[in-house]
């Protein structure tokens, strides 16, 4: 899952690297790698696969034919590469899944471990008052996005072991989440839970009222305490009023911010998107002129604030259909109508997946996010009928959280 990690910023910035120097030979492994584990692929992914390497096949001639070079613009293949982190990801762990069980609670640590030392180093002033009340945001959305999984993990963890100190851990992750003020995450992070309670209903572990009790008691411990600090500082609760006023952004444009930012850019690009819906303009759409304000650099393409505009403009209904739309049923069809039952890990990863639809309203999607889905689709496959296997599983995969 180190490969996974490789193209986060914060992974980037304690390493001393730019993401153009990470991005191209990661997205070109990725894409050859994929094939020495075509034998893995589950029928769906395998046709899954074929779909989108005959498209990017396809866009190879075509840049060959109008520019005589098989990729003209890199910015444009490295979104399609992106797609093959997933599809490795899930081939390689597809494979070898049964030897490292306890790669999903590896996970989640190494997570919080990445953010722990680069709070303490690179971005020592995101835990300061100043920082939240200022709106100084040290990490990015989809840095704390990721958290989403580790949120899921020990508040299923505890109701799984009902051991304390994971709703604690829980509890921390979610202060983490709050304090970073990026509202497209917390959105995300809501919609995860409602989807995990759901999804909770056909394992092999429940929510009781003896095991809720603690949590209900944690809350209001934590309320008081943060309404006390909210009641008794000015300036938090003027932070406070502001945040939450924000999510009125979309529908009063006098609010400013990014999210009425975001509705004008779909208002600059729509009739652009509606001219070629199906295909999209591909390389053709580098060359075009930024067409919103002077967000967009001479020569690097047009950077999207949505994950739906930028797969519209480039690769039309293609390429959300080869992307969210797919991600999303697969999982569904998984959860729904393969498994009879799921497993703990299954469930925080279908959480995450199913996610995905949402995050991509506010933002494109990273390289990195790509390779926990293709982990989600690994896990998801494995059919532990067996009920006495499937708890050896659970509970040797988090056997070192004890």
């Amino acid at each position: 899952m180190l490969l996974v990690m490789l193209n986060n910023e914060t992974v980037l910035a304690l390493a001393g690297l730019s993401e153009g120097q990470v991005s191209k030979p990661s997205g070109v492994f990725v894409v050859a790698a994929t094939f020495l584990f075509l034998r893995e692929f589950s029928p769906f992914m395998k046709k899954w696969l074929i779909i989108v390497t005959i498209y990017l096949l396809i866009l190879m001639l075509e840049s060959y034919h109008d520019y005589h070079t098989f990729f003209k613009y890199p910015h444009v293949f490295l979104k399609i590469f992106d797609i093959y982190l997933l599809f490795f990801i899930y081939s390689f762990y597809k494979k070898h899944l049964d030897k490292v069980p306890f790669v999903l609670h590896f996970t989640v640590w190494l997570i919080l471990i990445i953010y722990i030392v680069a709070a303490f180093t690179i971005r020592r002033e995101v835990f300061s008052m100043s920082a939240f009340t200022n709106n100084k945001r040290g990490f990015n959305s989809a840095e704390i996005y990721i958290f989403i999984i580790c949120l899921t993990y020990f508040f299923n963890l505890y109701f799984y072991k009902k051991n304390f100190i994971n709703i604690i851990l829980f509890f921390v992750v979610f202060s983490l989440i709050i304090f970073s003020q990026q509202k497209t995450v917390w959105t995300c992070a809501a919609f995860s839970q409602i989807l995990n309670i759901l999804f909770i209903r056909r394992s092999n572990f429940k929510i009781d009222f003896a095991a809720i009790a603690p949590v209900l008691l944690m809350i209001g411990i934590v309320a008081f305490i943060v309404s006390s600090v909210i009641l008794t500082n000015e300036e938090i609760r003027a932070t406070f009023e502001k945040r939450i006023k924000a999510f009125t952004e979309v529908e009063n444009d006098e609010e400013g911010g990014t999210a009425a930012w975001r509705r004008r850019q779909w208002e600059a690009y729509l009739p652009i998107v509606e001219q070629n819906i199906l295909t999209g303009l591909r390389l053709k759409g580098f060359e075009l002129p930024g067409q919103f304000d002077a967000f967009t650099a001479e020569n690097t393409g047009h950077h999207f604030h949505s994950y739906y505009l930028d797969k519209l403009f480039y690769f039309g209904i293609f390429g959300l259909f080869s992307g969210v739309v797919l991600i999303s049923f697969y999982t569904l069809k998984l959860i729904f109508f393969v498994r009879k039952f799921i497993t703990l890990e299954q469930i925080v990863l279908a959480s995450y997946m199913m996610t995905f639809a949402v995050y991509s309203i506010g933002y494109d999607i990273p390289f990195a996010i790509y390779g926990l889905i293709g982990l989600g689709f690994a896990y998801l496959e494995k059919d532990y009928t067996d009920t006495d296997k499937k708890r050896k599983v659970t509970e040797k995969s988090i056997a070192i959280s004890q």
